[in-house]
């Protein structure tokens, strides 16, 4: 409002509004939201694994009173290599609605076969944090990492990597000592040099005859192509070199009776999963 001044001139004021008192409802939304942020800042203390994957790291990170359920496998034996510390454990089955009626606050899944179940899972407002399908130990000791960070024991992420760093360095020291080697797997299939498995052969000292029959991370062989490689040692899975199965019976043709390879079993719980169990598969290829 203008308003002449004594002077003559005007002297301009400008009009300001004054700021209206904040309602008491406003209030309580910016509590909740503060409140809401403390909430979602909080370590996870009901963490489910829906596969078994998930599990051996969930289960190699956390207190058991962290974790509200496993899936069915971890405490099979013959595939979890977490199986003795999985007994006990309330058991979830890898659907949205088992999953939401254990009540977690972070649901660890893999990126697969769950997917669907934790899209519904995400959308009730759960959190959920998909675990990635690693190529290589780099990419293990990443997603060991990130998992770690999301439960809020970067301490623990940053132990188990060490501890399985150590242990490959170990197994390396008795290994293979250059001899030739190739993994035999159900239906013919093989890890090549740039693979989990490859790598792992490698760590030991053997080197692997994959790639040079063409198999750089994975593939299949034939019978007639293990014979003319003549492998130094056949890398068998524990569990799976009995003919319980067409595809499993290419493992034990009678053909391979005639290969001189020496056989190796390494137990199928160390290394179906990439993890800290993968010392364990080590361990198996270095024993002579």
């Amino acid at each position: 409002m203008f308003r002449p001044a004594r002077s003559g001139r005007q002297n301009i004021r400008c009009w300001r509004p004054r700021p209206a008192p904040m309602s008491k409802f406003v209030l309580s939304l910016l509590l909740a939201a503060v409140l809401s942020g403390t909430a979602q800042a909080a370590p996870p203390q009901r963490v489910i694994s829906t596969n078994l994957c998930a599990d051996q790291l969930v289960l190699g990170l956390l207190p058991r009173d962290r974790i509200a359920a496993v899936s069915p496998l971890a405490a099979d034996p013959s595939l979890s290599a977490a199986a003795s510390t999985a007994r006990g454990l309330p058991v979830v089955m890898p659907s949205a609605e088992d999953v939401i009626r254990h009540r977690p606050d972070l649901v660890v899944a893999g990126s697969f076969r769950e997917r669907k179940a934790a899209e519904i899972v995400a959308r009730q407002g759960i959190a959920v944090h998909r675990l990635p399908a690693p190529d290589s130990l780099a990419a293990t000791h990443a997603m060991i990492r990130a998992l770690a960070a999301r439960l809020e024991v970067p301490e623990a992420g940053d132990a188990m990597i060490a501890d399985l760093t150590r242990q490959l360095a170990d197994a390396q020291a008795s290994g293979g000592m250059g001899r030739t080697a190739l993994v035999w797997r159900p239906n013919g299939y093989t890890s090549g040099p740039q693979s989990i498995s490859g790598e792992i052969l490698a760590a030991v000292g053997f080197r692997n005859l994959a790639g040079d029959l063409g198999v750089s991370r994975s593939g299949t062989l034939s019978v007639e192509a293990v014979l003319a490689a003549k492998p130094d040692v056949l890398v068998l899975d524990e569990h799976m070199n009995q003919a319980t199965s067409r595809a499993q019976a290419l493992v034990v043709h009678p053909a391979l009776a005639a290969l001189a390879a020496e056989r190796r079993r390494v137990p199928t719980a160390a290394w179906i999963c990439a993890g800290p169990s993968l010392a364990d598969a080590a361990r198996a290829l270095a024993a002579s």
